[in-house]
């Protein structure tokens, strides 16, 4: 046992270890009372540590019983404590049950507070959506017209339109007192706002560039108040036509500034420079006002009104159309032109009456009706403008045609003496001189290819008609070969004129008979005269008048030829042989065909007569190689054959 008791103390020496930190401060604290390691000392080492402890548990205690005294005195203070906390916990719980009424009603307060002040935020933000500011009030109803004016005026017609749909599902008072309100300021807003543009468009006189923003952003706010806005653009027209009126008589009278452009009225004499002056003026001022009144009216095309920037009359209101906005200008274009075709139509008409030449109405008509097109594409088809220059036109055409009929019928009435050389009398020459300026004036005209000849058909029948039945007239007042001629070179000198224009292209056919029919007689009565000239007329006469005897005889036997009177062949002998001689030396006279005054058709004619001429020669050729003319030896009176004769009188022509 003791052994074992030694093995143990040993081993647990042994396991010690040496680097602990408690052995480090057990072996420090060892120092300080043991001394020096002497034998006493080793066996009175527990003793020592012994009475160690018991000096370091004195201290202790010794230092702790302070501690102990502050523990009591402060258990003492914590059983007040104690004691007070029950006393307050148990007056707690009195007041408690007494109080917990109190909090409820607190409690139910508070909510109704919070509902309150939610109702109270809802209705705020339903006046300031649904009222104006008194910042607001004040500016739409004192304030000059501004920006801030129409802001508002726009807000309450926004206003109107909200409450209006809140009152499809909500019959309330409040929203009708709104609607009631709205409805109040915004006609006293209209009213103001239209007395503004009254004033403002009545003294405007500048050109688009000059209009405010400001004027067009009312101009489109009013248009929801219709009977305003009739009124507003009826003083606009009113205002522009005094405007427009008063610069037409400056520029007639004044002229621009500084005398350039020179006044139109400077002109007077020249009446296709006055009238074009004129009607120029009013295009460049039909133009100038129709941008003057799109610049006023664009915002209307731009956008409606009942979009989001202006106000409307009622939630309905529709958005104005680019058609009804073009309808709109064109009625107060319309309106503003008034006074300005008044006085155009009272100038017009006195320049057209005072014009007695044909050529010049008719020149006249046509820059009127350039002008009719151009002006009349600018503005409404009932525009007074429009109707004064169909007026004008019509007056033009109607002179016009007065004033061809009068000379016309004069040459029917009273036809000229046929000058000496059967050309055209100079009353027909100025006639058709006229009528060259006329249709070189109308070919240059704006009416279209297609509807020319319609259109003038009435003035070639009203003009070229009588001149050729006045032609004829004195024609048939001289003998027939030199009135066929006359009658020729007028009908030539007609359609040498109507060659030139297309639009008369209907009137060559007859005009080309009707020459045909008076070259033909021309040609016969110059055969007829050539026949003379050898008196072989009356040979062809009793030629004709034998074969017409033998036809008529049936059978029966009559006298031969030679046997009638006249035509025995000395006779014949006598005529052909001067007949001979004029063919051989190219002498015939053809006096009537050289007078036709147009070379080519003078030509034609001469040929022609020369082929008559061989003609009557072959027939009576023929009649007296006929055995059964009982000439004895009939080719010492025909010495020459027809082929012959035929070939020398045309090669001759």
């Amino acid at each position: 046992g003791v052994g074992s008791a030694i093995v143990r103390k040993v081993k647990k020496v042994v396991d010690m270890r040496l680097d602990a930190p408690e052995l480090a401060v057990a072996l420090k604290e060892l120092s300080e009372f043991y001394g020096p390691n002497t034998l006493e000392n080793r066996r009175n080492l527990r003793s020592s540590i012994e009475r160690r402890g018991v000096e370091v548990s004195k201290r202790l205690v010794s230092t702790f019983g302070d501690v102990m005294k502050k523990l009591d005195m402060v258990e003492g203070h914590v059983a007040v404590l104690a004691e007070c906390s029950t006393r307050m916990q148990q007056r707690i719980q009195a007041a408690h049950a007494t109080t917990s009424q109190v909090v409820k009603v607190t409690e139910q307060l508070q909510r109704k507070e919070t509902a309150a002040e939610e109702h109270k935020a809802l209705v705020s933000e339903f006046l300031v959506r649904f009222r104006l500011r008194p910042r607001e009030m004040h500016a739409l109803l004192h304030e000059p017209i501004s920006d801030e004016f129409m802001d508002v005026l726009a807000r309450v017609g926004k206003i109107q339109v909200e409450v209006r749909q809140l009152l499809r599902v909500h019959h309330k008072t409040a929203l009708m007192d709104i609607v009631d309100e709205s409805s109040t300021l915004q006609e006293k807003g209209f009213d103001r706002l239209y007395k503004w543009l009254q004033t403002m468009l009545g003294s405007m006189d500048g050109d688009s560039s000059e209009v405010p923003p400001l004027v067009r952003r009312g101009i489109r706010a009013l248009r929801s108040r219709a009977a305003l806005y009739k009124e507003c653009l009826a003083d606009l027209a009113a205002g522009r036509r005094q405007v427009l009126l008063k610069k037409f008589m400056v520029a007639l009278t004044r002229g621009g500034p500084g005398g350039m452009p020179k006044p139109i009225e400077i002109h007077a004499h020249d009446p296709m420079r006055y009238v074009g002056d004129m009607l120029a003026w009013v295009h460049q001022s039909i133009a100038s006002e129709r941008e003057l009144l799109s610049a006023l009216l664009a915002a209307a095309r731009d956008e409606p009104a009942s979009g989001t920037g202006e106000p409307v009359a009622d939630e309905g209101a529709k958005g104005t159309t680019p058609a009804e906005v073009k309808a709109e200008e064109d009625a107060v274009l319309a309106a503003v032109l008034d006074a300005v075709g008044s006085t155009v139509q009272a100038r017009l008409e006195a320049v057209l009456k005072a014009q007695h030449g044909s050529v010049m109405v008719f020149k006249l008509g046509n820059l009127l009706l350039f002008y009719l097109h151009t002006i009349g594409g600018l503005l409404a088809r009932d525009a007074k403008l429009t109707a004064a220059l169909q007026g004008l036109h019509k007056l033009a055409g109607r002179l016009f045609m007065e004033s061809i009929t009068q000379t016309a019928q004069r040459l029917y009435k009273q036809p000229p003496a046929v000058p000496a050389g059967l050309g055209p009398h100079t009353d027909i020459a100025n006639v058709l001189q006229e009528l060259a300026e006329v249709m070189s004036s109308f070919d240059g005209s704006l009416i279209p290819a297609r509807l020319r000849e319609g259109y003038f058909k009435p003035v070639l029948d009203e003009s070229i008609e009588p001149l050729i039945a006045g032609a004829s007239l004195s024609a048939n007042a001289i003998a027939a070969g030199e009135g066929a001629i006359y009658l020729l070179n007028c009908l030539l000198a007609v359609q040498t004129l109507l060659q030139r224009f297309d639009f008369c292209a209907w009137r060559l056919p007859k005009l080309q008979q009707q020459i045909s029919a008076a070259q033909d007689q021309g040609v016969s009565e110059q055969v007829v005269a050539v026949m003379r000239t050898f008196n072989l007329d009356e040979k062809m006469y009793a030629l004709r008048a034998h074969r017409a005897a033998v036809a008529a005889a049936g059978g029966v036997e009559v006298e031969p030829l030679s046997a009638v009177a006249g035509m025995d062949a000395l006779q014949l002998n006598i005529a052909l042989k001067h007949f001979f001689n004029a063919v051989l030396t190219s002498s015939l006279d053809m006096k009537l065909v050289e007078r036709i005054t147009f070379p080519q058709k003078r030509l034609h004619a001469r040929a022609q007569a020369a082929r008559g001429v061989a003609a009557s020669y072959t027939e009576l050729y023929d009649a007296v190689m006929d055995p059964g003319a009982k000439y004895r030896d009939p080719r010492t009176i025909l010495i020459h054959s027809a082929q012959q004769i035929e070939s020398l009188l045309v090669d001759a022509s």
